[in-house]
C-alpha cells in the first residue's frame, strides 16, 4: 500500500508543513486512513452487491434489483489541520 511505502515522506512533509511529530501523524492520520482502506477492500463485495427487492404483483414474474453504480466525478476539498485524513477518507 502506498501509505506504508511513503510513510516517512508523508510524516516529514506534515512535520515541515504543520510542525506535527511523526507519532501523532501516524496515530491521527495514516493509521485511520490505512484501516479504513483495508476495511473497505475487505467488504466491497457485499457493499456493491445487487439488492433483490420485492416485485410488484403487476410486474410478476419479473425480478427487481437495486444496483449501485457510480454516477460521475466529484471533488474533495480538504482542511489544513488534518490534510491526509480529510482528503483521503472521502475518496475511499
Amino acid at each position: 500500500m502506498a501509505l506504508d511505502e511513503m510513510n516517512e515522506e508523508i510524516s516529514e512533509a506534515i512535520r515541515k508543513d504543520l510542525g506535527r511529530g511523526r507519532i501523532l501523524t501516524e496515530l491521527a492520520e495514516t493509521t485511520i486512513v490505512r484501516s479504513q482502506v483495508l476495511w473497505d477492500l475487505n467488504n466491497v463485495d457485499w457493499m456493491a452487491a445487487d439488492v433483490i427487492m420485492p416485485t410488484e404483483l403487476g410486474l410478476a414474474p419479473g425480478t427487481t434489483k437495486l444496483r449501485y453504480e457510480p454516477l460521475g466525478v466529484c471533488g474533495v476539498l480538504g482542511a489544513w489541520n488534518f490534510p491526509l485524513r480529510v482528503t483521503l477518507l472521502p475518496m475511499v
